[in-house]
């Protein structure tokens, strides 16, 4: 009974619960991303870093699609390098990951928003190996 509790938590809390903590050192699914694409959590590789988050603008209007990017220290190996993305707050949703394609140090990401009829603000975040990046969007009515 217990698994069948924390199992949805885990699938669910992933992106948000970003620690090293977890032991899944082997490809396996954990959501789908924007496009239908499986991200797939990765063994971190030590010679590659991430190093920079930005969303642009960092303050829009509600059902606007403000761009993210993810940069990392070196080019991505074969495969790609997947990066884990979120947001704190529920106005914004970057999906769950993006790949980094081989022999790139960059990709941009559309940030979905959502209709809110307050001006709400909250955080968009990229993770990888032991990094962890925020920076803050505002999403107005």
């Amino acid at each position: 009974m217990l698994f069948n509790y924390l199992r949805p938590v885990l699938t669910i809390a992933l992106p948000t619960l970003f620690c090293s903590s977890l032991t899944l050192h082997y490809n396996s699914p954990i959501a789908l991303a924007g496009g239908g694409n499986v991200c797939v959590l990765e063994t971190e590789n030590p010679n590659i870093k991430l190093n920079f988050l930005s969303v642009t603008p960092s303050s829009v209007s509600s059902g606007t699609q403000p761009k993210g990017e993810v940069r990392i220290s070196t080019p991505a190996p074969a495969g790609g390098i997947t990066i884990m993305v979120g947001s704190t707050f529920h106005a914004a949703n970057p999906g769950y990951c993006v790949v980094i394609p081989k022999g790139k140090v960059s990709q941009s990401f559309d940030i979905r928003t959502y209709k809110e009829s307050t001006t709400t603000s909250g955080n968009i975040y990229a993770g990888y190996g032991s990094t962890f990046l925020t920076v803050p969007l505002t999403v107005r009515p």
